[in-house]
């Protein structure tokens, strides 16, 4: 069943009502709702071209909104962006990639003894997070747990 460019519009202007999206999720969401390409393709344009949608404006706001929050590693970060189908040329520093390490290590030494006890297990837990050797190494764990 074809639906008609006001329907389309419609739909991706309710979703951007929400929240901000990016260009991926928009054309994922209008997709699973049974438009099609063509009509998804002409809206997004539209959208493009009145600046509802503005990908790199949202990969900066993103950024810096996860940056500002200090418990995610910088690959972390670009792994969110990469899931909204975002790409950005920033990274964090090394002493704020550190400090958000911190952070994580003093929330999980406040919750559980057991990472205060098991240096190894808050090691591991860092690096799922996608925390680098080096930002571990300095946090210098095996030390703190003696």
């Amino acid at each position: 069943m074809m639906k008609n460019k006001k329907d389309v519009y419609q739909a991706a202007l309710r979703l951007l009502n929400y929240k901000s999206q990016s260009e991926y999720e928009i054309t994922y969401k209008l997709k699973n709702r049974g438009y099609t390409n063509e009509e998804i393709n002409k809206t997004i344009e539209k959208l493009k071209k009145l600046n509802y949608i503005n990908d790199e404006k949202l990969s900066i706001e993103l950024f810096n909104y996860y940056k500002n929050q200090n418990i995610l590693s910088n690959k972390m970060i670009h792994q969110k962006l990469k899931q909204k189908g975002l790409y950005i040329n920033l990274d964090l520093s090394e002493t704020e990639e550190l400090n958000a390490a911190k952070k994580i290590v003093n929330l999980k030494f406040k919750i559980s003894n057991l990472y205060k006890n098991n240096p190894d297990k808050l090691i591991i837990f860092l690096a799922r997070k996608g925390f680098s050797q080096k930002i571990i190494y300095k946090l210098n764990l095996k030390k703190q747990s003696d």
